[in-house]
């Protein structure tokens, strides 16, 4: 018990709220899957602060409407849409593309990667820190909340959106020696 009070004055939580406004194309029947990859790119330590940046990569996995009998829609495809995604094509150049590749057929429509990167930058207090010491950054997205249709076309689909999660971000520090 006393290793958890000692880990626990060296670390500091925060939780972001990230909200983005997106347009869709072509237009949105009906969200497949979301990936996140949080990636940290810096921190800085101050006198009971650690100030982190960073970026996260969200892809959404959605479905267009589509018809078959329409050639030139399955000329310009770059894959045969009756048949499920082929990961060892260009669709998939992305790990967080790759896991969707086997779970959707595209009979109830074209699959499309809505692709979005979005900057954060939190201040974590954690009292003892000072500045330059060594920290450990971890991030995740929590809470992920619906995706909320702001504008639609004609038919019902989806043009413009409201996309929102939460991002925990977790520092832990070297113990200085000010707090032993």
């Amino acid at each position: 018990m006393g290793n958890h009070h000692e880990c626990e004055k060296n670390c500091g939580r925060v939780q972001l709220l990230c909200e983005s406004v997106v347009h869709v194309k072509p237009p949105m029947t009906k969200i497949v899957g979301e990936r996140f990859k949080v990636n940290i790119t810096d921190y800085t330590t101050y006198s009971g602060n650690v100030v982190v940046k960073g970026c996260v990569e969200k892809i959404t996995m959605y479905l267009h409407e589509h018809d078959h009998k329409n050639e030139e829609c399955c000329k310009n495809s770059k894959h045969d849409c009756k048949k499920d995604c082929d990961c060892d094509s260009n669709d998939c150049d992305t790990y967080l593309k790759k896991s969707f590749c086997k779970q959707v057929k595209c009979n109830e429509g074209v699959v499309h990667y809505l692709e979005s990167i979005m900057e954060f930058n939190a201040v974590v207090e954690i009292p003892c820190v000072k500045c330059g010491d060594h920290c450990h950054v971890t991030a995740k997205v929590k809470d992920i909340g619906d995706f909320v249709a702001i504008e639609c076309d004609k038919k019902g689909h989806v043009t413009i959106g409201k996309e929102n999660y939460i991002l925990d971000v977790k520092v832990c520090c070297a113990e200085p020696k000010s707090c032993k």
